[in-house]
């Protein structure tokens, strides 16, 4: 991109931070909650849009990475720079754009009067984001279990499960509906449908399409208000005809052919006061936020290659949080999140063993979403990533008909239920 052209880019960036900084974030009362929180200040901005000049539009790939070494992940770096092992890459870089939440969500956030009790339990949710002004990294992993779903949305998601060891893929295919209970912003009824009987915080409905031996599976899982509560997780059988519950073991399993257990859904899908967590700073990395377009990833690839392909990175400056599950014989030794401080999506993980050895790398890509309800834009996922390193094998999830704040017979209670598992099972 030619500098000249990025003129425009640098003036327009610089008037959205100063209305975000005069009219959005300004709270109305002096003991109104700050929110919406840009990332960047304006002096960081600028030094931003600055370097944005030379390197906006640029693609990056293996001859040039070096280049932009210091904002990227070093496990991810170290992938990069071998082509030969992990195949070839390429990725664009794209001017940092602020996450704009919808109405509702700052209505909700500013209204907010949530704690966490002494057993590190969040209490007096309501909906919006629970501690959009946070001290704790603790509060930091809050907020993302709480970040803008758009109350009701479905999925139907498919990519390359590759074996960089045979050079060849496989594929996974599944159909994905939510549906939240509480805490919903976008959707009537807001902040909650009732009656709610089971106390329930979302709930999960899939149906598997592939692989073959698979074809006609459902699962649901259920999220409980009770954020210290274990999920409920149960499963149809396709060859049994019988709807069983899964243990809580069981999350620790990977999903069929992919690289991702089910706890590793969304980088982290599970109790959030089950982990120790320290903040390490914050850490400027490129990341996918913006606008990623599943079909242009997936037509980038190529048999074998085990790395993301076509993705649109910009520059972010993010939480970085060590994190260590209190249960000793947990599957991961210990993990590391980048976390997002404007939208609360961790967007890149880095996972190891019992002896602290890489066993896996992680990465969410988000696309906006249109709220059918409300017309706000959602952060949805376009991909999710997982590569394991010892294994030489990876998943790519590719999310092509994402849909958000709908409102139809698979989005209401009675579709989130065993007995429907059952229902439609057959």
């Amino acid at each position: 991109m030619k500098r000249k052209n990025l003129l425009p880019v640098f003036f327009w960036g610089m008037t959205a931070v100063l209305f975000f900084t005069l009219v959005i974030a300004a709270p109305a009362g002096a003991n109104e909650i700050e929110y919406p929180v840009a990332a960047y200040n304006a002096d960081e901005l600028a030094k931003v849009r600055t370097w944005e000049k030379t390197w906006a539009g640029k693609k990056i790939d293996s001859s040039n990475v070096d280049q932009v070494k210091e904002f990227l992940p070093e496990n991810l770096f170290t992938l990069l720079k071998d082509p030969g092992k992990w195949g070839e890459w390429w990725f664009e870089i794209v001017p940092y754009k602020t996450y704009e939440p919808t109405a509702a969500e700052i209505k909700f956030t500013r209204a907010g009067k949530c704690s966490i009790d002494g057993n590190e339990n969040m209490q007096n949710y309501v909906s919006g984001i629970p501690f959009p002004n946070p001290t704790t990294p603790l509060e930091m992993v809050y907020n993302f279990d709480n970040f803008n779903h758009g109350d009701s949305t479905y999925d139907l998601s498919t990519g390359p499960i590759t074996d960089g060891r045979r050079g060849y893929d496989r594929s996974l295919e599944v159909d994905q509906d939510v549906l939240y209970f509480t805490g919903r912003r976008e959707t009537p009824p807001v902040p909650a449908i009732t009656p709610n009987k089971k106390d329930i915080y979302w709930a999960y409905h899939v149906e598997y399409y592939f692989p073959v031996q698979l074809k006609g599976m459902r699962a649901m899982t259920i999220k409980w208000n009770d954020r210290s509560r274990d999920y409920g997780s149960w499963e149809f059988s396709n060859s049994t005809r019988r709807v069983v519950r899964r243990s809580t073991k069981q999350r620790q399993r990977h999903i069929s052919i992919s690289d991702l257990t089910y706890n590793d859904q969304n980088i982290w899908n599970w109790v959030v006061n089950d982990n120790n967590y320290k903040l390490m700073g914050k850490k400027e990395l490129l990341v996918g936020r913006n606008n990623q377009d599943p079909s242009v990833m997936f037509k980038n690839h190529k048999e074998g290659d085990l790395l993301i392909n076509a993705a649109k990175r910009e520059r972010m400056n993010l939480y970085k949080i060590d994190v260590k599950n209190k249960d000793d014989n947990y599957l991961y030794g210990r993990e590391v999140w980048y976390l997002d401080p404007e939208s609360w999506i961790i967007y890149y993980a880095d996972k190891y063993d019992k002896q602290e050895k890489l066993w896996k790398v992680m990465e969410v890509l988000t696309k906006d979403v249109t709220a059918i309800a409300s017309g706000g834009n959602i952060k949805q996922i376009a991909g999710q990533y997982a590569l394991d390193v010892p294994r030489m094998h990876s998943s790519l999830l590719l999310f092509y008909n994402s849909k958000s704040g709908i409102q139809s017979p698979k989005h209401v209670a009675s579709y989130y239920t065993p007995q429907a598992l059952l229902k439609y099972g057959y």
